[in-house]
């Protein structure tokens, strides 16, 4: 590898240093979106991975404040006035529920999920399934998320929840 890229032991400490105290894995929770007639404006000073406060002031658009929805971190606040992204708000993600969600996948718990209460696949989608929060009300979304799900939309008291196709095979099985 030294041989590939000179200098690579100096770029990698390089990279440590600038990574010091931040999470490895985080999981975007929040994404806002607008569009040139918003007149979207972030207000100064954010930075990437910056911890922000639910409620904190963040940007302004042609509606008002934009303020934080939760407690997070931002990421990718956007200064330079291009794309329809105005910023992410991103979680930590703890080391221990990725491994957690790993077993439940090696071990297809999702098998099951048909079989619980309220909970139903879509007669259309075979990645999606339609949970009747009303019945299955306890760490729903939770539950999903270690089993590789998705929020997808809520209408009254269903949520959908989804997989992509493309989470469904590894690439290293399709090869």
């Amino acid at each position: 590898r030294s041989t590939d890229v000179p200098r690579a032991g100096q770029y990698d400490r390089l990279l440590a240093q600038a990574c010091k105290g931040l999470p490895h894995v985080s999981e975007v929770v929040y994404r806002h979106e607008i569009t040139p007639e918003d007149h979207f404006q972030m207000h100064p000073g954010f930075k990437n991975f910056q911890k922000i406060r639910k409620n904190q002031r963040l940007a302004i658009d042609r509606n008002g404040q934009i303020k934080a929805p939760a407690n997070a971190r931002i990421l990718m606040p956007l200064y330079q006035g291009l794309g329809n992204d105005g910023f992410f708000l991103v979680r930590d993600v703890h080391p221990l529920w990725l491994k957690f969600s790993s077993l439940l996948r090696r071990l297809r718990i999702d098998k099951l999920i048909p079989y619980l209460p309220g909970i139903r696949r879509h007669p259309k989608d075979a990645n999606t399934f339609i949970v009747n929060t009303v019945v299955a009300r306890l760490f729903t979304i939770e539950v999903f998320h270690l089993l590789g799900y998705r929020r997808k939309l809520r209408v009254g008291k269903l949520l959908y929840v989804s997989k992509r196709s493309y989470d469904m095979v590894s690439p290293l099985e399709e090869a």
